[in-house]
């Protein structure tokens, strides 16, 4: 009688997997001239209603964490991406949409078959700034 209650979306398992996956992938990792690492990942979004409302960050930290431009979005919005290449070095750039594409590569080997989630990037000490998950609303 309440199966239904109880029934997970195949999508939040695979964003949940996929996340798991990517999180120790990346956990730590460095970039190759800031003094910044990879700090945490989270997703959240109604997956259930509609894929496309996927969201994942990329949570980075360090002292030079907030050279990184605001809630930059490398895989998706070139304007966010010309934020990051007017005050960054090449190889940091690189760095960023690496992990993206790290994040978008393990929801498609999860069996991720719709609309790519936003992938975002933001400092771990803006985001405690701004009030924790306050600030992504």
């Amino acid at each position: 009688m309440l199966e239904w209650f109880f029934k997970t979306d195949p999508k939040k398992t695979i964003a949940k997997k996929a996340v798991r996956r990517a999180k120790k992938l990346l956990h730590s990792r460095r970039a190759p001239t800031l003094n910044t690492k990879v700090d945490y990942l989270f997703w959240y979004g109604a997956v259930e209603i509609d894929p496309k409302h996927c969201v994942v960050w990329i949570i980075v930290s360090g002292p030079d964490s907030e050279s990184i431009p605001a809630m930059l979005n490398p895989m998706r919005d070139e304007k966010s991406l010309g934020r990051a290449k007017e005050h960054l070095s090449m190889e940091d750039c690189k760095w960023l949409e690496d992990l993206a594409v790290v994040v978008e590569e393990e929801f498609r080997a999860g069996g991720w078959e719709w609309q790519t989630p936003k992938i975002g990037i933001e400092s771990a000490e803006r985001v405690k700034r701004g009030g924790g998950f306050d600030y992504f609303r």
